[in-house]
């Protein structure tokens, strides 16, 4: 389906946009003015936890969409879409605790990055912050992409 394909696309490209903050990204590498390693990163967190809140909706509502497109092809499609459905539901809990996890991960790279060079912490904690939105975003559309090739497989070229 071809409108899945650029759908998808431009999910991509509107979240790794969002994922861009230029405050965050462009943060003075001076010194901090006394205040406490855990104050400083808490824009950083902020940041970071809602951009997890923004992929987890827009890859769950394109997920659904998918499903009632596949729903409404064939009987095997629409078994497919129901798997998925209870797939997704069936995981939610897990993921949810692996992903806010990644917020304890982010404050230790970020002690790790300060201990290492208090002047440069904040640019190495950005890249660290990225690089996980990166990976989430990736590991969200894994089902999204066989959503996909199950409509192409199953639509006329």
């Amino acid at each position: 389906m071809c409108w899945a394909n650029a759908e998808l696309a431009r999910i991509q490209a509107q979240l790794a946009a969002s994922f861009n903050h230029t405050e965050l990204a462009c943060e003075s590498d001076s010194m901090s003015d006394g205040a406490a390693l855990k104050e400083l990163l808490v824009p950083y967190l902020q940041h970071f936890a809602q951009q997890q809140r923004l992929i987890e909706s827009r890859t769950a509502a394109f997920r659904t969409r998918l499903r009632a497109c596949l729903t409404r092809d064939c009987d095997e499609l629409a078994r497919l879409a129901q798997l998925d459905d209870y797939i997704e539901r069936a995981m939610a809990p897990p993921q949810l605790r692996a992903m806010t996890g990644l917020s304890a991960l982010l404050e230790t790279r970020a002690s790790k990055h300060y201990a290492a060079d208090p002047r440069q912490w904040r640019a190495r904690l950005w890249s660290d912050l990225q690089r996980l939105l990166r990976a989430e975003l990736d590991q969200k559309l894994q089902p999204v992409l066989g959503l996909i090739e199950a409509l192409n497989t199953n639509s006329p070229p």
